[in-house]
């Protein structure tokens, strides 16, 4: 094994002779009468396939090794062309996928490595182990994709993401909530938990306290089966409430005094000749006070009405995204729609 450096870290070289013999056991194999060919013509363009594969690594042409292992490995998969797309990744400096593919070959039950193998592909685990970091991510829903950089990833089967040295963005995102970022800057040798808990639109946010830290509690998206918790109403909008109850009061005394005061003044102007003026001396006094307390009330209920109703819809689109703040040891995190 070799180091150099690249880019201010150590850049490990893998001897020619570690893929040289991967690739004659390969063959060697394919071509032993032990492996009853079912396709002679898959077989042959395997074998071509391993064969430039080869060809192109032994002249540093990774690029070229790469597309031509995974073509073998797509014509015949094994741990064998496992092994030899980590190795070129490898070279390419690419030691994030280098070491994912590595450990998938040293897991592969098809066509085993070696021991002698196993032994290199642990070894070079071993020393790319302090350039990475290892994330166990933890979505929900558990059907949310996941990318960095851009690049859409898919975590080992027990849910770890391995990451290069370097700042990466990671995005969460599935239909039907709203997509997460998280900036990650990766020194070397971490591994912790990192979950992604995405809300549906207009979901709300709650205030919590996290006295833990690193593992910030999130609000999850509640199931049919199990209600949302109800939000205390807030005093603003129970005063709201209170406004449009008794501005509707008030609205309806105004209409009815105000057409009480109307009938008086009908009655008033439309007497028919001779009707003694002391049948009508009551009508003329209360039409004035009447129609005035009417107009004066309604106009006061109609106000209050407006006002109410614009203060209840202010009160839902506040509630629709409250701001969340969270406590953690290394300061307060405020989330929420703004």
């Amino acid at each position: 094994m070799q180091v150099a450096l690249l880019h201010g870290h150590p850049r490990l070289r893998c001897p020619r002779g570690f893929l040289l013999v991967l690739c004659v056991c390969i063959l060697a194999e394919w071509r032993s009468p032990s492996g009853v060919r079912a396709d002679a013509r898959q077989d042959a363009a395997y074998e071509a396939a391993i064969a430039e594969a080869v060809a192109h690594f032994s002249a540093a042409h990774w690029s070229e090794a790469r597309a031509l292992f995974l073509r073998a490995h797509e014509i015949k998969p094994s741990a064998r062309t496992l092994r030899g797309l980590g190795v070129v990744e490898f070279e390419l400096g690419h030691y994030a996928e280098a070491y994912r593919l590595l450990g998938r070959a040293l897991s592969d039950p098809r066509r085993p490595l070696a021991p002698a193998q196993r032994s290199e592909a642990q070894r070079v685990r071993e020393h790319l182990t302090p350039l990475l970091a290892q994330y166990r991510i933890v979505m929900t829903p558990r059907h949310a994709r996941l990318s960095v950089d851009g690049a859409q990833v898919e975590p080992e089967a027990d849910g770890v993401l391995v990451l290069q040295a370097g700042e990466h963005t990671l995005t969460a995102s599935a239909p039907g909530y709203v997509s997460r970022e998280e900036r990650v800057v990766v020194q070397g040798g971490e591994s912790r938990d990192l979950s992604f808990v995405l809300l549906t639109e207009g979901m709300p946010l709650l205030v919590e306290l996290d006295p833990a830290g690193d593992a910030v509690a999130e609000p999850r998206p509640h199931s049919a089966t199990q209600p949302a918790p109800r939000v205390p109403e807030s005093p603003s909008r129970a005063w709201a409430w209170t406004t449009l109850g008794t501005s509707a009061v008030v609205t309806a005394l105004g209409a009815t005094l105000l057409a009480l005061g109307l009938r008086d003044v009908a009655k008033v102007e439309q007497a028919k000749d001779g009707t003694s003026w002391s049948s009508l001396e009551s009508a003329n006094a209360r039409a004035p006070v009447l129609t005035g307390t009417g107009i004066a009330l309604t106009a006061l209920g109609v106000g209050g009405t407006g006002v109410a109703i614009w203060m209840l819809g202010r009160g839902q689109e506040e509630e629709r995204a409250p701001v969340r703040v969270t406590l953690a040891p290394r300061g307060l995190r405020l989330s929420g729609a703004f």
